[in-house]
């Protein structure tokens, strides 16, 4: 673990979470009653954040930084 503090917010953090279980942005979308281009907007900020080119690299930073079990 790395200790970094998680400048994720808590929708930011529950999309990466909600790809982990293998739900599509277009199932996430619908879960949430958004358009697919919110969830995409969502995950580009968090790429930017983390500094990381792909949702699978975001996840496994947020994996191994301990915001998702």
């Amino acid at each position: 673990m790395d200790d970094r503090p998680n400048p994720l917010s808590p929708r930011e953090l529950q999309a990466l979470e909600r790809l982990a279980d293998g739900l599509t942005r277009a199932q996430i979308a619908a879960e949430w009653g958004v358009s697919v281009g919110t969830v995409h907007n969502h995950l580009r900020l968090v790429h930017a954040k983390l500094g990381v080119r792909s949702t699978s690299q975001a996840i496994a930073v947020a994996f191994r930084n301990g915001w998702l079990e």
